[in-house]
């Protein structure tokens, strides 16, 4: 099974709050998926967008159907609910003119994927939609060795297999729940996108060879730590058992 990274970032929204955090975030995730900790994947199965359209992010994730795909959106968010609805719809600001956007459209196509999304979910009433795009390859440089990356690449290759035959399916890990705002620290990113990533990193210095760190630990340990410290904010998971590697250590 393939890979295939889809880093997108809405920071600078005509009309909105400028989100810089939201520009680190896309920075931390390239930064982590092609280090070590995070499974070797080299630039060319990274994909980052910034405020691409609804179609672009389409094609791109129909093109990976058969690939194991991991989608990581950071921008300004909400949650669509209509008089019928108890439940709100999860919607993302895309770009300048696609401002309510359902998040559903970001979920990988095949039958493994992973989407995390870091941003807000007040609850709106209306939707709109449009166009704009551009897109850039992930060019971000890692200095570990290549033997070692492959040791890692190969862990974490086997980690997504074992999860794979346990459960297929796409989880959707969110910063926040139904009705609350999503933290970013200007400097460092997300909140919740930037603790996924330390503790994966705090992880790997701590594990044994040869394990993989799993997308739930991940969330568990960020969701601990955001309890303590922005109580406002309470990341969910769905749906468990379903799992895949997150961080491995060769």
């Amino acid at each position: 099974m393939g890979r295939f990274a889809l880093i997108i970032e809405s920071s600078d929204v005509c009309g909105l709050d400028d989100l810089p955090g939201a520009r680190k975030d896309a920075q931390n995730w390239c930064q982590f998926l092609i280090s070590n900790a995070g499974g070797g994947w080299s630039p060319d199965e990274i994909l980052t967008l910034h405020k691409p359209t609804s179609g672009y992010v389409s094609m791109c994730l129909e093109q990976h159907r058969q690939d194991y795909c991991f989608v990581a959106y950071s921008g300004h968010g909400c949650e669509i609910r209509s008089c019928l609805q108890e439940k709100g719809l999860p919607a993302i600001c895309l770009n300048d003119n696609e401002k309510m956007i359902p998040l559903a459209l970001l979920k990988p196509k095949g039958p493994n994927g992973t989407l995390i999304s870091d941003s807000c979910r007040g609850i709106e009433t209306s939707s709109k939609t449009a166009t704009f795009s551009e897109s850039a390859r992930c060019i971000a440089l890692s200095a570990d060795g290549i033997d070692i990356r492959m040791q890692h690449r190969n862990v974490w290759d086997n980690a997504l297999a074992k999860c794979c035959t346990q459960n297929s399916g796409v989880l959707t890990m969110y910063s926040c729940a139904s009705g609350q705002s999503a933290d970013e620290d200007p400097n460092a990113g997300g909140v919740y996108t930037s603790l996924l990533i330390g503790y994966a990193r705090e992880w790997y210095y701590k594990a044994e060879k040869n394990y993989y760190f799993t997308t739930w630990h991940a969330h568990v340990d960020a969701a601990q730590r955001m309890r303590a410290n922005y109580p406002q904010q309470t990341p969910q998971y769905e749906t468990l058992p379903l799992v895949f590697p997150f961080a491995v250590k060769a």
